[in-house]
């Protein structure tokens, strides 16, 4: 769910990590500790300046100089709305949770040191109930399966069980990017995947997918649990016999020609 993302407010590297995954947190609670020098000298330097304009206006007071009082006021205006900025900006270096819930972030220790852009997601707060899948839809078979957006699917979980969910969205545009390690081939998934020689992303899809988006009920998202690889059907049981062959064909042809 989108408020479950936990975002960096500032931008900055890593310092500290106060929690790891699985763990439960309180709104509020100290999760991450981002740090930019450049952005707390900024602070400190424009607070001296802020210091300084004070002791001049009490001197433009003293010495009942109109003119220069209302310049050093003017001035003082604009660094003081820096500064409440400047100190917001700072104040987002302390990641803390936005809500109650368990922290989802594989691999987070890993990340001190690392740098993160003001926005960038650090981790997820969420309880059990908020889950929901997250699939991929592969280029030929987009258009069917847009035709069910809004619609119940049904999914095969891991171990066999038969769960029911709704297709929520479909996102417009088709990506190469895996939504989790755990969908690629290299990983026991179905994915074909090639090396992409970044860091980041070390491998990234042969065949570009449109991801997905699965909601569940409360009570079915409990059930389930996080990392869990499913496979989910479309409706195909009611399809005629005849498009579902049509499909088969052309899914075999598909797989010859790759």
């Amino acid at each position: 769910l989108p408020d479950s993302f936990v975002r960096s407010r500032a931008s900055g590297f890593v310092a500290s990590v106060h929690v790891g995954d699985g763990d439960r947190v309180q709104s509020g609670d100290l999760l991450v500790v981002l740090e930019n020098p450049e952005l707390t000298n900024e602070l400190r330097q424009l607070e001296i300046t802020h210091q300084q304009n004070e002791i001049r206006l009490r001197q433009a007071v003293e010495k009942h100089d109109p003119a220069q009082r209302q310049v050093l006021l003017e001035s003082q205006r604009a660094v003081n709305d820096q500064v409440v900025q400047l100190r917001l900006q700072t104040a987002g270096l302390h990641v803390v949770a936005p809500r109650n819930g368990f922290v989802v972030a594989r691999g987070l220790e890993a990340t001190v040191g690392e740098y993160r852009n003001e926005g960038d997601v650090l981790l997820v707060v969420a309880e059990e109930s908020d889950k929901e899948l997250v699939a991929v839809v592969s280029q030929r078979d987009v258009d069917r399966v847009r035709s069910h957006v809004g619609n119940p699917v049904r999914v095969r979980t891991a171990d066999f069980r038969s769960i029911s969910g709704t297709l929520d969205r479909i996102q417009p545009r088709a990506v190469d990017r895996l939504p989790d390690s755990a969908l690629a081939a290299t990983e026991g998934g179905p994915l074909a995947v090639r090396n992409s020689g970044g860091e980041d992303d070390p491998v990234r899809l042969l065949q570009p997918h449109f991801p997905a988006r699965i909601a569940l009920a409360a009570d079915i998202a409990r059930q389930i649990p996080p990392g869990m690889r499913m496979r989910v059907f479309l409706g195909y049981r009611s399809e005629p016999i005849a498009t579902r062959l049509r499909d088969a064909i052309r899914n075999l042809w598909h797989s010859a020609s790759e």
